[in-house]
């Protein structure tokens, strides 16, 4: 008798241990779903840097002309400055009215990032799904180390294909922009090739560098490089003032 008293005391422990074992198991397969998901997440962060599709909506949004701003990393802005609202296509946007979409990606160009899939042709088919009534095409200083004539070509390219998909909206090319520093060599080329690019197409350039917008040091973050939030201000400004005397835009909004 003693022993079965012992096998019927197990009973409770040995129920007691496995209620225990499960609800260990049950938490080790939930961090493990939760470590997946994190690092899913981490990775999904990682190919947004490589690809920004923004959109700053408001209840508005929906009657507002779309905006569409094809760049480089002077258009989505960076840690220096002029992330989401602070950034140069948010600012001109508000002035004007608009809902701005950005395909934006640092390190790109017309050239420039044809090997990763993230030169600005690549980002003309999200632009042509937004049906823009206006679309901005600026950059790139990352063209700088490619030839003008493949740059040339490489913007025509982009243009044409704006213009055959998006008959009905503005096409404006802004030009390469620099930092308070002097141009690196080919710089002043890029403009050139992206400048005969625009005028070939019958589409209205805006020139940022040869009377250069960003040359006063305080307009330039601490790494020397991008534009502060007052950098991408002073640009916002600058293409405002550029539309507006274009005819493209009447004058912003108060």
């Amino acid at each position: 008798m003693a022993k079965l008293r012992h096998r019927s005391n197990l009973r409770p422990k040995l129920q007691r241990d496995g209620k225990y074992i499960l609800l260990a198991v049950a938490a080790i397969a939930a961090l493990a779903l939760s470590s997946v998901a994190f690092s899913t997440a981490n990775r999904a962060d990682s190919t947004a840097t490589l690809r920004t599709v923004e959109l700053y909506p408001s209840p508005e949004s929906a009657v507002r002309p779309v905006a569409a701003f094809i760049g480089d990393s002077y258009t989505t802005g960076t840690g220096f400055g002029g992330q989401d609202s602070d950034g140069w296509p948010a600012t001109l946007s508000r002035a004007h009215g608009w809902a701005p979409v950005l395909e934006a990606v640092g390190g790109s160009g017309y050239v420039a990032g044809a090997d990763r899939g993230t030169n600005f042709a690549s980002r003309v088919p999200a632009v042509v799904q937004a049906k823009p009534s206006y679309v901005i095409v600026s950059g790139s200083r990352n063209d700088r180390y490619f030839q003008a004539a493949e740059i040339q070509a490489s913007a025509s390219e982009v243009i044409r294909t704006l213009q055959g998909e998006l008959p009905n909206t503005t096409i404006v090319v802004v030009g390469v922009l620099w930092d308070a520093s002097t141009p690196l060599e080919g710089t002043y080329e890029a403009n050139e090739a992206v400048r005969n690019a625009a005028t070939s197409a019958g589409v209205p350039f805006i020139d940022g560098l040869t009377d250069p917008w960003l040359n006063d040091p305080a307009l330039i973050g601490t790494d020397l490089l991008h534009p502060n939030n007052a950098g991408h201000a002073e640009i916002a400004a600058r293409v405002g003032q550029a539309l507006t005397g274009l005819g493209i835009a009447p004058a912003p909004t108060k």
